[in-house]
């Protein structure tokens, strides 16, 4: 059984299959277990493994019926705000019909009129909306105002979830975000020190920041904003903590840096992406068609990643910044997919690579250790 958040509602529950791949690439993950769909994400429980997949609704592109060889089939494109792929996942289940209705109206394409807490749009001629806002995030945003409206931004953008695109909804998936890095990172920091308010504290920062920033459709240029500064009473004992936010033109976009612990293993994690530092080389594909097309990328990748991974622990910022740069260069320059899904990846990975180097900045001027956490051992530094 999936654990809820605060004012969360079960709205779907049902046994069913799951087949999920990479839209347009190679292999499947299957399952077999519960579908839950929420007010505020969907959820796929496998009896075995648990949870296996799990998204916000903000994050489902689209959804269709397809007709399956004895049944039809719920099928989802779906992309995590932390992720460039873009997923499908494919149900198969009874009562695909209700799952389907339900979907029409959480992405706002039906008249939906009812008591539950999400009070879903009334589709009008003006446009009109309830103040749906969650009690418990009316405190949180109360003194922000947003000078952009999303719903009008999203209808103008043509995203399929305009019609529920209300501001608030930026908060609930900065929680929703940070709950899922939390989950992430247990076993690599302790994050049950953190007070039980830090999450509220930490999505307020980014919803600031969502306020005065539209989203975009398409990303032509670096449109990465950061914020690295203190939040008060981080923990359960009264400590204060630095923190590091990232948004970005994409409508989901959002990465934190919650602790220079979680700095120290987000950095391993970020340049491992490119270059191994386990056996000093660049990252290479097992895939052989794959290195054959985005071999020479991934060479300079490399290159630029080892260069920024040491520049950072010698504190020699400026080459990092160099480094960063050309980081940035070789995503732009060598797009050999979907120019769409390419972007996102330049714009996601440059804007990880920038709030580390922003973070370790912060840190060396206010004279915070750089951490070397014991379980990370087979760094060279």
């Amino acid at each position: 059984m999936i654990v809820l958040y605060p004012n969360e509602q079960i709205l779907f529950q049902k046994e069913a299959k799951i087949t999920i791949r990479v839209k347009l690439g190679k292999g499947k993950i299957e399952g077999k277990g519960i579908l839950y769909i929420t007010n505020m994400r969907i959820v796929f429980e496998d009896n075995r493994m648990g949870i296996l997949t799990q998204f916000a609704l903000n994050e489902m592109h689209g959804y269709r019926k397809i007709k399956g060889f004895f049944s039809e089939k719920l099928s989802i494109d779906y992309q995590r705000s932390h992720s460039k792929d873009v997923l499908v996942a494919e149900l198969e289940m009874k009562d695909v019909n209700t799952a389907h209705s339900l979907l029409d109206a959480l992405s706002g394409n039906a008249v939906v009129i009812g008591n539950n807490n999400y009070n879903m749009m009334i589709n009008s001629n003006n446009n009109a909306y309830i103040d749906d806002t969650p009690e418990w995030i009316k405190p949180w945003v109360k003194d922000i105002k947003f000078t952009w409206n999303p719903r009008a931004r999203a209808k103008e953008l043509g995203f399929i979830d305009a019609d529920d695109d209300r501001d608030w909804k930026y908060f609930e998936h900065y929680v929703f975000v940070i709950n899922n890095d939390f989950e992430l990172y247990v076993g690599r920091i302790d994050t049950s020190k953190f007070a039980d308010d830090f999450k509220y504290k930490v999505a307020k920062e980014a919803y600031r920041m969502r306020a005065n920033f539209p989203i975009e459709r398409y990303f032509t240029y670096d449109s990465n904003k950061y914020w690295v500064g203190i939040i008060p009473n981080a923990y359960k004992d009264g400590k204060d903590e630095l923190v590091g936010i990232n948004i970005n033109a994409y409508h989901g976009s959002g990465y934190f840096i919650y602790s220079p612990e979680s700095w120290f293993s987000d950095l391993h994690s970020v340049v491992g992406r490119h270059y191994d530092y386990k056996k000093d080389k660049p990252y290479t594909f097992i895939n052989e068609e794959l290195q054959r097309l985005e071999g020479t990328k991934y060479e300079l990748l490399g290159t630029s990643a080892k260069k920024f991974y040491f520049a950072i622990f010698n504190k020699d910022f400026k080459t990092a910044e160099i480094a960063l740069k050309e980081i940035n260069e070789t995503y732009k320059k060598y797009n050999v997919y979907n120019k769409r899904e390419m972007d996102y990846e330049w714009l996601n990975v440059t804007a990880m690579y920038g709030l580390l180097l922003r973070y370790a900045v912060e840190m060396d001027k206010r004279n915070i250790p750089f951490p070397t956490p014991s379980n990370i051992k087979r760094s060279p530094i």
